[in-house]
């Protein structure tokens, strides 16, 4: 099922941008 695939490529992408922008967010208060 190509469903459960895009869900999970969904999921993946989500955490990743997450990722990124607590790590911005440590990066601007550290400076």
């Amino acid at each position: 099922m190509h469903i459960i695939e895009r869900l999970l490529q969904l999921l993946m992408l989500h955490v990743v941008c997450a990722m990124l922008f607590s790590f911005v967010n440590v990066t601007t208060e550290l400076i």
